[in-house]
């Protein structure tokens, strides 16, 4: 049994990681999962729910106007693990009712409804249904969520529908193309408030205690946007004049709310500005943010009603630390951008889901930055969504593109990976300094503008930004879609390598991969922006091209008169692309980083260098004796956004060397090289809250067990603010005993605690030496409770990876 579960784990691992790396010719379509798009076009929704938060069941209603496109006698929509009790199916124009029969199929989550006669075409019809669900717990659909507020455990019934989970709550065209307009009613207890996308339009007692809650019309909007709850919550609100922010959670935590309330007003502000669509041209009164313990993603953007994971939002003034404050300012950008890159204007198909989550991510770093520039959230995208993010996840010569197609219901869930959000927001942002920043907005406000209420692709963003281009001083050798076009369509991305010739600089082109099977079939070009900065005018300001690289081209000279000092290609990292110089010019650079405060050279392009050389070491394209010359400059390095993917390397190192005899040298000197020492004695006499996780990860590394315990008895039972907790937490697993780290595992395997296995798991491998083969044998001992966890397959997935990852030596054999 356990020799099987050891290969199951295995090949789970391969799937995991290769499913979306097959190009769509590779995998077989199934079409059937698609609804036909020139049979009916759903215009309104009229929906009634009551859901049963003891027994955990719903009843629903729902009333669809349709237009019918053509005549036929056949509807299609999706349904999932609905009970159908009644179909009704009439004419609006003629008051005729049909007779109609119905199929599921439950394979493609369809619903198929033959009616008598034909329906013709240009007609306007209803489809009514009646059918009723299970309020489930799996924190899809229509679902109960559990609330712990105290000692006090209740339920809230709330919602998740996107990608395709709003055919879990009512029957209805699940596709984002299929926008329509949406009245509300919700049926509930007189001791919970409801609320919804819209405001509330008006309530109407019921018996037995109940009450009925109605809702305004919506714009017209996709289904997956589509929102309620129904809780106990309280909430707090600001006016500005007749429009309402509001922030709901559990009673014992609104005072964390303060800090999303003034946040989101804030940024809602600065969105307005940039986009030139006030937010209330379409939702006139209120945006309401809520939080929900065990939403299964950090936040949903849902029209009027944005949702969030409880530890994403809230924020205690005192406790919590500039990380969680950052990070809770980053999450409202990031859903607030939806309202606009999203909801406004969705996607024509789930194939362009960059459009939605590739903005959000760039504006969650560039509008937060606007409202708390302070925090340099502009710089950190280079360092943490770029360098960090998007180009580990692409350096796979078997990534999928930006552009992937889909079809099923499990294709669609994996593109909401890093090409989606990091991958897609660095090429924007290339984009956006290729033709600045002014003609860029301008070219976002035309495509917003022209297509509000409705959907696009990545070609009619291009086709707005070409018009924008056109109209400005900025050209390019080629049109947008043009250049635009293997940046979309293939996986990767480029090291441009530099020389210095006659003449100015030699510059070629090859995809960046880490895997070197099969390379040849997957070396793909692309268009390339240019921008160079050398030692006698160091202007790092101008991030226009200077010049292309063509895909086409073997080489190209950049032309230049300047025959000696330093140059730097790739201003501010704006590319999305490594840059490989020359021996010569490296130790150029490395005398000027040198230089320390009196550098002349831009920060996010000393980040640059730091990530760029260690990745063009790992692959051999670089002696790691220049890597590492590179580095040493730190000791002169006062900046955070170069020690980023500074620590990020030297923790890879560290890595492979911890199964080594060197381990413990390496760690001697990386502790002087860094400055540790210095670092304690100024926190001597105050304890930063910053550095709280840190110095308590020092005490548990050497704590023995029954101190370990008790340490984690008193953030469970002391520490109320919940996001503190779960990173107090996580800091158990800094111990140095594998008895203690096995139990530590063990405890998130209980669903009630704030850890969940994947993430505790991952931690344990990445800070332990011996982590790889401690968590691989809890795998094989604890199987059958980890197959009981939720999604996993995803989870045990994702381990694996990073047990693989761990390997470092030849002599690790996990038997």
């Amino acid at each position: 049994m356990t020799r099987t579960f050891v290969t199951f784990l295995l090949v789970l691992g391969i799937c995991q990681a290769s499913f979306m790396l097959k190009n769509i010719d590779e995998k077989e379509v199934d079409l059937k999962y698609r609804l036909p798009s020139d049979v009916v076009i759903p215009t309104d929704y009229t929906l009634h729910l009551t859901p049963d938060l003891k027994n955990f069941t719903f009843e629903g209603e729902v009333n669809i106007t349709l237009r019918a496109l053509t005549t036929n006698n056949t509807l299609t929509l999706n349904s999932k693990e609905l009970t159908i009790h009644n179909v009704k199916f009439e004419d609006l124009d003629t008051n005729k009712t049909f007779k109609n029969e119905y199929t599921e199929d439950k394979q493609h989550e369809i619903l198929i409804i033959t009616v008598d006669p034909q329906f013709e075409k240009d007609h306007n019809y209803s489809l009514q249904i009646q059918y009723s669900g299970i309020l489930n717990n799996n924190s899809r659909g229509f679902y109960r969520s559990r609330v712990m507020d105290g000692d006090k455990v209740t339920y809230a019934a709330t919602t998740y529908f996107e990608s395709t989970n709003a055919r879990l709550a009512f029957p209805c065209w699940d596709e984002p193309a299929y926008k329509a307009k949406f009245n509300i009613r919700l049926t509930h207890n007189k001791e919970f408030q409801a609320i919804s996308n819209m405001d509330e339009l008006d309530t109407q007692d019921k018996q037995d205690g109940m009450i009925t809650t109605s809702f305004k019309e919506t714009p017209p909007m996709s289904t997956y946007l589509v929102a309620f709850v129904v809780s106990e919550y309280k909430f707090k609100e600001d006016k500005d004049h007749n429009f309402t922010y509001r922030v709901w959670t559990k009673a014992n935590a609104i005072d964390q709310t303060d800090y999303a309330l003034k946040m989101g007003m804030k940024i809602l502000e600065q969105l307005d500005l940039y986009t030139n669509i006030s937010y209330q041209t379409f939702m006139p009164e209120k945006i309401d943010q809520v939080t929900q313990k065990d939403f299964l993603i950090g936040g949903m953007e849902n029209w009027g009603l944005v949702i969030y994971r409880e530890d994403r939002l809230l924020y205690d003034e005192v406790l919590s630390t500039t990380r969680t404050k950052m990070n809770v300012l980053k999450i409202i950008a990031h859903e607030f951008t939806h309202q606009w890159f999203g909801d406004l204007v969705s996607p024509k198909w789930w194939k362009y889901i960059w459009l939605n989550e590739g903005f959000a991510t760039y504006f969650e770093y560039f509008i937060a930055h606007k409202v708390v520039p302070e925090l340099r959230l502009d710089d950190m995208f280079v360092v943490e969504s770029m360098q960090q993010t998007a180009m580990v996840a692409d350096w796979s010569p078997k990534q999928r593109p930006m552009n992937q197609d889909v079809t099923s219901p499990q294709e669609i869930s994996a593109l909401f990976d890093s090409i989606a959000y990091s991958k897609a927001a660095s090429v924007i942002r290339m984009m956006s300094h290729a033709m600045t920043e002014e003609v860029f907005q301008k070219g976002l406000q035309q495509y917003l503008k022209s297509t509000a209420l409705g959907n696009a692709d990545s070609n009619d963003l291009f086709g707005f930004l070409q018009k924008a281009l056109d109209e400005s001083r900025i050209k390019w050798r080629q049109p947008v879609q043009v250049i635009m076009h293997n940046w979309m369509e293939y996986p990767g991305y480029p090291t441009l390598t530099v020389k210095r010739v006659d003449g100015g600089y030699q510059v070629t082109q090859e995809q960046f991969v880490t895997v070197l099977m099969e390379i040849d079939k997957y070396r793909t070009k692309w268009w390339i922006p240019i921008t160079c900065v050398e030692e006698s005018t160091p202007d790092f300001s101008n991030t226009i091209p200077d010049d292309w690289l063509a895909p086409e081209e073997e080489s190209h000279i950049v032309p230049s008169d300047i025959k000696e000092g330093w140059f730097i290609f790739n201003t501010q990292q704006t590319g999305y692309y490594r840059v490989n110089y020359d021996v010569e010019n490296w130790e150029l650079l490395i005398k000027e980083l040198n230089m320390g405060n009196d550098t002349k050279i831009h920060v996010l392009n000393r980040a640059q260098m730091i990530d760029d050389a260690f990745n063009l070491a790992r692959v051999n394209s670089l002696n790691y004796t220049v890597a590492l010359n590179v580095a040493l400059y730190l000791t002169h390095e006062a900046d955070y956004m170069p020690w980023q993917p500074a620590f990020r390397h030297l923790s890879f190192l560290r890595n492979l060397l911890r199964t080594s005899e060197e381990y413990h040298t390496f760690m001697e000197k990386m502790n002087v090289y860094m400055h540790f020492d210095s670092v304690l004695l100024l926190i001597k006499n105050r304890l930063d809250v910053n550095l709280k996780n840190e110095i308590l990860c020092a005490g548990v590394r050497s704590a023995n067990e029954s101190a370990w315990s008790d340490t984690r008895v008193h953030i469970t039972e002391s520490v109320h603010d919940a996001n503190d907790k779960k990173n107090q937490l996580m800091v158990l697993a800094c111990s140095n005993s594998s008895e203690i780290l096995t139990k530590y595992l063990k405890l998130t395997l209980d669903s009630d605690y704030p850890i969940d296995f994947k993430t505790a798991a991952i931690d344990v491998v990445s800070r332990y030496p011996a982590g790889p083969q401690l968590v691989f044998d809890f795998l094989l001992k604890e199987y059958k409770r980890i197959t009981k966890i939720p999604n996993f397959k995803n989870a045990i997935g994702e381990v694996v990876i990073a047990i693989a990852g761990g390997i470092t030596t030849q002599q690790q054999n996990f038997d």
